[in-house]
């Protein structure tokens, strides 16, 4: 409860801000690529090190987008179980006299 009293939703918004974090960082150290100085080995560490972990916040991230995109009227499956589930607590009247 305290958590959310000081902004901080849960995985969501972390998620968010390590990839905007990273993609930063990312974007910062490639530009650097494209100067005319050599490339010190500190950079390409950095991006050795960056690029996996913005690699997997943006695959997390893209499966997070295609399971809203899939589920947005709401799993069918699960739905399904509910009526059923529904149906078996509150059988109707026409279904008692048969």
């Amino acid at each position: 409860m305290a958590a959310t009293a000081l902004g901080y939703s849960g995985h969501r918004t972390s998620l968010h801000r390590n990839l905007v974090l990273y993609g930063h960082t990312l974007f910062a150290l490639a530009s650097e690529l494209e100067s005319s100085e050599p490339t010190s080995p500190d950079t390409v560490l950095a991006i050795a090190i960056f690029f996996p972990k913005c690699l997997v916040y943006v695959a997390i991230a893209a499966w997070a987008f295609s399971k809203a995109f899939v589920d947005w009227h709401g799993n069918v499956n699960r739905m399904l179980l509910l009526r059923f589930l529904d149906a078996q607590r509150h059988p109707t009247n026409n279904a008692k006299d048969r």
